[in-house]
């Protein structure tokens, strides 16, 4: 990602516009979730933030996503994925083939939803973690 696109002048420029243009809504519903009219105002909230746009561009901007691939077998720790059907964001079958390849003895959640799945389910989510929690058999050393 070009350094302009991170920068504060166009993240300004992203939260004046967006909330201007009526994309905020158009970007929700690209996500296929179904978001509450309370969630959505949430969003609008967040939109309109210059500094936190500024955030997110960065944060993607930074993911190094082969770096993380080839590092993928040093990770010790249980993980599971939730990927969601009607995500258009995130293709399920190209992410199930690379979890499967990287991560093969991660637990795969495939679930009913879009790219907010999270929030627009959130006690499926819970439920989620919860069960995965439960399955995790932890070996706890407390030192004296």
């Amino acid at each position: 990602i070009h350094p302009i696109a991170t920068s504060s002048i166009m993240a300004h420029f992203l939260a004046s516009t967006l909330r201007l243009s009526g994309s905020i809504d158009k970007i929700l519903d690209s996500t296929n979730s179904a978001l509450t009219p309370l969630q959505r105002s949430r969003y609008k909230f967040l939109f309109n933030d210059s500094n936190h746009i500024n955030s997110a561009l960065s944060f993607v901007a930074a993911i190094n996503i082969p770096k993380l691939l080839k590092q993928s077998k040093e990770i010790d720790s249980h993980l599971a994925f939730v990927l969601t059907k009607q995500d258009s964001w995130i293709q399920l079958n190209s992410v199930r083939a690379v979890i499967k390849e990287y991560y093969p003895q991660a637990v795969l959640f495939e679930e009913e939803g879009g790219h907010l799945f999270h929030e627009a389910n959130p006690l499926r989510a819970l439920e989620i973690i919860h069960t995965t929690i439960q399955n995790v058999d932890v070996d706890i050393k407390v030192s004296v």
